[in-house]
């Protein structure tokens, strides 16, 4: 506790054993708690039944998370030309220009499928984990076809956690062209309703074809932990 000194010399009974106070603070607590605190609490009295009562930790869980295929398309340069794929393969994805999420690309993408509402939250701690699948087709990372001089932007994706608007993840550029995506963080939240947001966001356009699949990404998982005070 807080000490504040008066005196312009030193005498008897002024200075203040720290430990002594504490000892004699703490018996007026053992008094008022009833001589139960986290000193001398009995064995095995906390256990997994009242934690889940009362409500210490609080599990949010969202699976089965996809792309919204409603602003992908089929690439139509890749599979136009027989000969540039074996039979039946097929990509499908987000293309510049034609995916109105994406236009040219540069932007942070909201996944409208990757957002969890109405979070009963509780003051403490909240830890976030997002988990998905993701591809980036890179038969044309560098070049827009096979001996063109026309370069391309290289093919990344960055992915952002927003809780309640605000930024609390950021990734750094993830270039590979299949991914298994696991990002986490943990923050002080206070009480009230939280909402927590995916977003993305792939490189601006160089000298891309509007025809090129550029990314695809599935089977994403939010997981809220809430660790009340």
């Amino acid at each position: 506790m807080g000490y504040r000194w008066t005196k312009k010399s030193i005498e008897n009974n002024t200075i203040i054993d720290g430990r002594e106070n504490d000892i004699a603070i703490n018996d007026y607590i053992d008094v008022f708690n009833n001589s139960v605190d986290r000193e001398n609490l009995p064995e095995l009295v906390i256990n997994d039944p009242m934690i889940g009562t009362g409500q210490l930790t609080r599990i949010f869980v969202k699976n089965a998370i996809n792309i919204d295929e409603g602003v992908c398309g089929q690439d139509l340069e890749f599979n136009s030309v027989p000969a540039n794929h074996p039979a039946g393969n097929q990509i499908f994805g987000l293309r510049y220009k034609n995916s109105v999420n994406l236009r040219t690309g540069g932007m942070w993408i909201k996944a409208p499928n990757a957002t969890f509402t109405g979070l009963d939250i509780s003051e403490g701690m909240l830890s976030i984990e997002w988990n998905c699948n993701s591809y980036i087709p890179k038969y044309r990372t560098f070049y827009m076809k096979t001996g063109a001089a026309n370069i391309v932007t290289p093919k990344y994706v960055q992915w952002q956690v927003r809780y309640n608007g605000s930024a609390v993840y950021e990734s750094g550029p993830q270039f590979t062209s299949w991914n298994s995506v696991n990002i986490a963080c943990a923050f002080p939240v206070a009480q009230g309703t939280g909402e927590i947001t995916i977003h993305y966001k792939l490189p601006p356009l160089i000298n891309d074809s509007d025809n090129q699949v550029v990314f695809y990404w599935f089977g994403g998982q939010i997981t809220a932990i809430n660790r009340s005070r």
